[in-house]
């Protein structure tokens, strides 16, 4: 929204150029915020299952995982893998992680490869199985040395995919400036406010 003062405005109406730089052309403009508290719920990860539990903002947690930690909340009990949780042995030592999991915290779903072990090397790094996050199993073939991994599916959906960790957190407010600037109109003598 345009404000009434500069050139063509009610205040300042026959306002110089130079007058006009200074009061006018300023507008007043709105900034949003858009969000979703959407989740997703799959179909497709079949280790062990609990109800879903809504947290809301009864579950304060500390997220790390991106490198910086910042206050959030555990939003439901999607799933959220081992390697990134404060407490459990496949996270010893890492700092990105989550911590202030609720006590009650047990996944929805998750996916049947859950195994790791205690983080190894320098920097450390997670250790975990070749199939750790996805629903393959590991079946190994008469004559062959080592295991082959497949997919287990047994439903017409075939994505093996596992809920993510970005759908168990509060959602994130995303702001956009809407403002838009336009230059000052030409007046005509027809145009200009009334002098009081």
């Amino acid at each position: 929204m345009d404000l009434p003062f500069g050139r063509c405005k009610r205040f300042l109406g026959n306002a110089n150029r130079i007058l006009n730089k200074l009061v006018g052309g300023y507008q007043i403009a709105g900034d949003g915020n858009v969000v979703s508290s959407a989740i997703a719920i799959t179909a497709t990860n079949w280790g062990s299952t609990n109800p879903i539990k809504y947290y809301k903002h009864g579950a304060p947690i500390t997220e790390c995982s991106s490198g910086t930690c910042y206050k959030t909340y555990l939003w439901w009990n999607g799933y959220i893998a081992p390697t990134a949780i404060n407490g459990s042995t496949c996270a010893t030592g890492l700092s990105s992680v989550e911590s202030g999991l609720p006590a009650d915290y047990k996944p929805y779903r998750t996916p049947l490869g859950q195994g790791c072990s205690t983080p190894t090397g320098t920097p450390l790094k997670a250790v975990t199985d070749t199939n750790f996050g996805a629903n393959n199993v590991s079946i190994l073939f008469p004559g062959a040395a080592t295991g082959s991994s497949i997919a287990y599916a047994p439903s017409p959906i075939a994505s093996s995919s596992a809920v993510g960790l970005e759908q168990t957190r509060s959602p994130r407010p995303s702001s956009t400036d809407h403002s838009t600037f336009s230059p000052m109109p030409r007046c005509s003598k027809s145009s200009r406010s009334p002098r009081r």
